[in-house]
């Protein structure tokens, strides 16, 4: 479980930074978008690089979310004893959760 979640971490950490990598391409790079039509970066144009950085969004959001998934009670546990201060969730609460 613990070599899954190193990957799981590292490819979040590589989805995070390709996002954040084409949103400073689409915002230092290219003009206003209603201006940026005939530039290209790399073959790619402006609405290209957009639908590359939407895919890589969704690629980030749905590996965030499997992260959640895999550690759902950690977070339980943390969300009732912590916060919640009650004792330690079962089962059942957690899927309530």
């Amino acid at each position: 479980m613990t070599l899954i979640n190193f990957w799981l971490d590292a490819l979040l950490f590589v989805a995070v930074a390709l996002v954040v990598w084409i949103s400073l391409i689409l915002w230092l790079v290219f003009p206003a978008p209603t201006k940026a039509a005939g530039w290209s970066l790399w073959g790619l144009t402006y609405d290209q690089w957009y639908t590359a950085q939407f895919v890589a969004l969704c690629i980030a959001g749905a590996l965030t979310l499997e992260h959640v998934v895999l550690h759902w009670n950690w977070v339980c546990t943390v969300l009732a004893t912590r916060v919640l201060h009650r004792k330690r969730p079962d089962e059942a609460n957690q899927a309530v959760y």
